[in-house]
């Protein structure tokens, strides 16, 4: 009997300390921090689900309407509850890519590792530009008209995908007729643009849902 006692007591023994070494006896200590780093990284998913970068290129023969574009679609991206990394953080990130090159799923990956964002869009203006028209030489105003043409294509990347999952190339005209009203180039041109990068993106966005 007390041969088979201490057998037992040898056997248990050594089955805590392979328990202890392969690491299943765990500390309630142990066991409540492991929840709470898993607590810390689901909030800190949970955050970052909704962030997104939006990176706006301006290939067209006008300066400086970058800031414009950027601001159209993020009041979009607002709307549907996506936080907005500020376009100034984002500037370097933009100014770091060579214009007239495709942005690589490597080259986003980075940005959005950098900035710790689900979900980058990507809006490059290839054409921006606005005409007038009259019908009646002598009263311009009278019968006249605007057309403005954007070209800009888009896409999404996705930082749980490591891949761009969306893209687009968008061709955006339109016109106004006035009768007394006056509207410059610069007006039409912007209130086009702004029509044109809230449709592009709001085909994503309908998608996805």
């Amino acid at each position: 009997m007390r041969a088979l006692v201490l057998a037992l007591t040898v056997a248990l023994a050594g089955s805590t300390t392979v328990l202890v070494q392969t690491g299943l006896a765990q500390t309630p200590e142990s066991i409540a921090e492991q929840k709470l780093n898993e607590l810390r990284q689901h909030r800190h998913d949970l955050a970052n689900r909704h962030r997104i970068a939006i990176l706006v290129m301006n290939e067209s023969n006008i300066p400086n309407v970058e800031r414009h574009l950027f601001d159209e679609a993020a009041r979009l991206f607002s709307a549907k509850g996506y936080e907005i990394v500020s376009a100034d953080s984002l500037a370097a990130a933009v100014s770091a890519h060579a214009k007239g090159t495709p942005w690589s799923d490597a080259e986003l990956a980075g940005i959005a590792d950098r900035y710790q964002v689900e979900t980058i869009a990507v809006a490059t203006l290839k054409r921006y530009q606005a005409k007038r028209s009259f019908g009646i030489p002598v009263l311009p105003f009278a019968d006249s008209w605007t057309t403005a043409y954007i070209d800009m294509d888009g896409a999404v990347y996705r930082r749980s995908e490591s891949k761009v999952v969306w893209t687009k190339t968008f061709n955006h005209r339109e016109s106004k007729l006035f009768g007394a009203e006056y509207e410059t180039r610069s007006h039409a041109r912007s209130r086009a643009s702004d029509n044109a990068i809230g449709k592009m993106f709001s085909e994503y966005l309908t998608k996805k849902s």
